[in-house]
């Protein structure tokens, strides 16, 4: 696996997530109120989905909701060469993933409600990746994300939810 040093990598089992290795296979199961949450790691599943939203080449700051186990920070900050300011709700999450220790030194965990986030820094990208599937609240929640981060966007910067691969 090329973005993430597998080696550094280790089961967990928390109270909100678990992260299982099995065999070739990192698999990121959440524990929080939905039904079958979980995602498998795979560099090219998820960045060829990711790299098909991209409008530019470089991003220099970027803010990422929702770390999971830091595929999609861990690719902008090695590939890109950008700085990634992640909102991560779960601190145990933030704990683990840190504690393993293969992000990259550009990657900047925030203990954060993203909908409670605010700050003045200016973003080239806006990764809006904390779903698992958009639910009825999700047209609301989206609306509110636009109108919390718009004056967070540098000019000719964009605002991508993933999960139904929409950019503003």
């Amino acid at each position: 696996m090329g973005y993430l040093d597998s080696t550094k990598i280790t089961n967990f089992n928390g109270e909100l997530f678990e992260i299982k290795k099995e065999e070739n296979r990192i698999i990121f199961i959440s524990k929080i109120n939905v039904a079958d949450c979980r995602g498998e790691y795979d560099d090219s599943n998820y960045i060829n989905f990711m790299s098909s939203l991209l409008t530019n080449d470089q991003y220099t700051d970027v803010l990422v909701s929702g770390l999971g186990i830091g595929v999609i920070p861990q690719w902008l900050a090695t590939e890109k060469s950008s700085n990634v300011d992640v909102v991560e709700l779960n601190q145990e999450l933030i704990d683990t993933v840190s504690g393993m220790g293969y992000l990259n030194k550009n990657i900047n965990l925030i203990q954060s409600d993203i909908y409670q986030y605010n700050t003045d820094k200016k973003y080239d990208l806006i990764y809006l990746d904390h779903w698992f599937f958009p639910d009825k609240e999700y047209n609301s929640q989206r609306t509110q994300l636009i109108n919390l981060f718009t004056k967070n966007k540098k000019t000719d910067s964009n605002i991508i939810f993933p999960i139904t691969k929409e950019i503003f």
